[in-house]
């Protein structure tokens, strides 16, 4: 491998440390949700299956493998797991982009920018930056099947494909939308009366019943409970349609980078005209996202990261394209001074962005205010207390505070989870201390967690109804508030 991609690697994996480092604790909760399996799977060697403490003790279901993954290299590494192992596995995808790449153009300059973009795409940053992130296990496998699907005719990729066909649907979700991308891609090469390999039908059939026949397994119980709501992951009805809340195109054009949208789409529309194989897998990929993205069937930030790295990788092309033209131009002798131009540019409208966003990432972490409120719920309260938090902060609740929690966002087998979701939202924005204290002794709430996240999420000021009677506060500081409940 060119040897400038090793000091793309070292870049983004400094770049990511540095951010990673700024504080202590994590950026949300659901790392500490990742934290408690992760000690679950080294004292008893199994994941929160069964959570006594989320939704008051319940039964969960999620995908195990990650927690697995992590507790192999905790045992190894300790706590510098958590913020050093995800930031090299993020930063390694520039290594499978850049394989990638390289199977759309043999141009080396091309593909290092590409490369380099994919890595600072903004909304990928933000979302992952001090994180202990599913996505860089998942990104990672799913951008290795997509090199092991290009070089299937090769026996060690095409074995390498199955086994991590195997294991994908074990990691994340994402495997889902790995296969009906496939059918996509399938429906797209007859269309366009594009012959594929035998082998390569055979690798995405085998693929398909994987999948769905895991996935079944595992999530049967759900199925069962919530039907096709299963899809949705049971996530409440008013969540879902904010899905899209404040998303306007400039905030698509700042979370992609010009670059990448640009020369992505430009590399996609003259490849596909050329029927090349490649690109039309890539763009089944992008047309399955945004339709998946459309009905609200995938995570908004994921859909954006990885239509992010696709179109990165297809900029390749477009970057190509534009070498070429300039060299049978009067500005060939120009070329260089155009290559360094874009990448000036990559700096400027990917690199700074991804900056600004880690920085206000980091600042989201979680403060030490919060850190010391919910210490103060672990060491004061009674072990079976019932804490109420916004669905943002379950996780917060059953790690550091180790209380039973009300709601978090692990909605899948949680009954009724509509009007659980619309009765915490009533304690956080109601004025009448009635509605509340109905709200409260239907979950048996003893304490209410109140803290500026809460605040956020509700759009509310305070709770309007605190007394020294029925609702005390007994906690403040200037970014969180305990209350108890009294009657």
């Amino acid at each position: 491998m060119n040897k400038n991609l090793y000091i793309i690697f070292l870049l983004v994996l400094v770049f990511r440390l540095f951010f990673a480092f700024q504080s202590e604790e994590f950026n949300d909760d659901n790392a500490y949700f990742t934290l408690r399996n992760v000690e679950s799977i080294q004292q008893t060697g199994k994941p929160l299956f069964n959570d006594g403490l989320s939704y008051g003790g319940r039964q969960t279901v999620f995908l195990p493998l990650y927690y697995y993954i992590l507790a192999a290299f905790y045992s190894i590494f300790g706590e510098l797991t958590f913020k050093i192992i995800t930031s090299i596995l993020f930063s390694s995808l520039i290594f499978l982009v850049y394989l990638i790449v390289r199977e759309f153009t043999n141009n080396e300059e091309a593909a290092l920018l590409a490369t380099l973009i994919s890595a600072f795409i903004p909304v990928f940053i933000s979302t992952t930056t001090n994180n202990i992130s599913i996505y860089s296990a998942a990104l990672f496998v799913m951008l290795l099947m997509i090199l092991s699907l290009i070089k299937i005719k090769d026996k060690k990729y095409m074995n390498l494909f199955i086994g991590l066909a195997i294991a994908f649907p074990l990691l994340h979700g994402m495997a889902f939308l790995f296969i009906l991308s496939l059918l996509t891609y399938l429906i797209l090469s007859i269309a366009e009366s594009n012959k594929l390999e035998k082998v390569k039908k055979e690798a995405i059939l085998f693929s398909l019943f994987i999948v769905l026949t895991i996935s079944f397994l595992l999530f049967k119980d759900a199925f069962l409970l919530h039907g096709l709501n299963t899809i949705y992951q049971n996530i409440p009805n008013d969540i879902i349609s904010n899905y899209f809340k404040g998303i306007n195109i400039i905030d698509l054009i700042f979370n992609f980078g010009l670059i990448p949208i640009f020369f992505g789409i430009f590399g996609l529309s003259y490849s596909i005209r050329k029927k090349d194989d490649n690109t039309i897998l890539l763009g089944s990929m992008i047309l399955t996202t945004s339709v998946l993205l459309i009905f609200r069937l995938i995570d908004v930030y994921l859909a954006f990261i990885f239509l992010g790295i696709l179109l990165s990788i297809l900029s390749s092309i477009g970057f190509e394209k534009l070498f070429k033209y300039i060299t049978m131009t009067k500005f060939s002798r120009h070329l260089n001074h155009v290559k360094f131009s874009i990448f000036i540019l990559a700096i400027l409208l990917m690199i700074v962005p991804s900056f600004i966003e880690a920085k206000n990432s980091t600042d989201n972490a979680l403060s030490k205010e919060e850190l010391d409120a919910l210490l103060w719920l672990s060491n004061n309260t009674e072990t079976d207390s019932i804490v109420m938090s916004s669905y943002d902060e379950g996780h917060f609740i059953t790690k550091i505070a180790k209380r039973k929690n009300v709601i978090d966002d692990n909605f899948l087998l949680a009954n009724n989870i509509n009007q659980r979701y619309n009765d915490v939202k009533t304690v956080f924005t109601t004025t009448s201390q009635v509605k509340a204290l109905q709200v409260l002794k239907k979950y048996d709430v003893t304490y209410v967690y109140f803290s500026e996240r809460t605040k956020q999420i509700y759009n509310s000021k305070e709770i309007a109804y605190s007394d020294d009677k029925c609702f005390k506060e007994v906690y403040r500081t200037e970014k969180a508030r305990i209350y108890k409940v009294r009657c």
